[in-house]
């Protein structure tokens, strides 16, 4: 979503449309032209590259719990006397 502000009355404006189609769009509130706001560079990136090293560390975990379902509806879906040891 884009994000815009008004430098003459201090306000924000949001936007479904691309930032490019809003430039030069006026603050409906004194009608001075809208300055895009944006963050740091590279910032998204930051963000989708901690996401991605959070699923790849989860991948294995979630790979077992599957597997271990898998194997319980195998078998009926009943608890295990083995399974009332373990706990």
């Amino acid at each position: 979503m884009a994000q815009f502000k008004c430098v003459a009355c201090n306000t924000r404006q949001h936007g479904a449309a691309r930032p490019a189609d809003l430039v030069g769009d006026l603050c409906p509130g004194c009608g001075a032209s809208l300055e895009p706001v944006g963050g740091p560079p590279g910032r998204h990136q930051q963000i989708a590259d901690r996401v991605d090293v959070f699923f790849a560390r989860r991948e294995p975990g979630v790979a077992e719990a599957r597997l271990e379902a898998e194997r319980w509806l195998d078998d009926g879906g009943r608890a295990t006397a083995e399974a009332g040891v373990e706990a």
